[in-house]
């Protein structure tokens, strides 16, 4: 007796049996991994922006900007209140009437923060794959990928399903679930 191929709507039932299996774990790892991807990065940023010397930088371009801005009002006061008189009144300049930053696109201290703060995360995000909790994600990442690839290159369901479960067994998965009786409820 020859056994027959799988059907389209086959694989799709075994691809998504496997996602529904793995993705809960996976998504758990992921949200442990991303615990310690935020406090290594917390930790990380303090220490790149003392080692690359960007802390100094930052305090420098803080003192720069409160001088900058200091002067940046005293140019606005100045010059509405010099503007006596109709003519100059209506002459000032839109900039020295109305309040509004038009050095928003300039490099500010919380501008360079960020940027530390996106090397940090990078840095913490390869540090955090190396300990136990990264290991499990990318572990359970590469057995979904496996398993999936199986169901793509099963010929027949019987050898599909003890692949699967085999696969399975090394996260402690059942491919098959055992479905259990319902409770007396009387």
């Amino acid at each position: 007796m020859t056994q027959k191929a799988m059907q389209k709507w086959q694989r799709d039932h075994f691809k998504r049996k496997v996602e529904e299996k793995m993705q809960p774990m996976i998504e758990e790892a992921e949200l442990a991994l991303k615990s310690i991807i935020s406090d290594a990065t917390e930790k990380a940023e303090k220490n790149l922006s003392k080692k690359i010397g960007a802390d100094k930088v930052i305090k420098q371009l803080e003192a720069a900007k409160e001088t900058l801005e200091a002067a940046q009002r005293k140019a606005k006061t100045f010059f509405k209140r010099a503007a006596t008189g109709k003519e100059k009144k209506e002459k000032l300049k839109y900039d020295f009437t109305y309040d509004h930053d038009r050095y928003l696109n300039d490099i500010t201290p919380e501008y360079c923060r960020e940027q530390i703060r996106d090397w940090a995360a990078s840095l913490a995000r390869k540090e955090a794959y190396k300990t136990p909790v990264g290991k499990k994600r990318v572990a359970l990442e590469n057995i979904k990928k496996a398993s999936l690839d199986s169901v793509m290159e099963a010929g027949i369901p019987e050898q599909l399903i003890n692949r699967l479960d085999k696969t399975m067994n090394v996260i402690g998965i059942t491919w098959n679930t055992q479905v259990k009786a319902l409770p007396d409820l009387h």
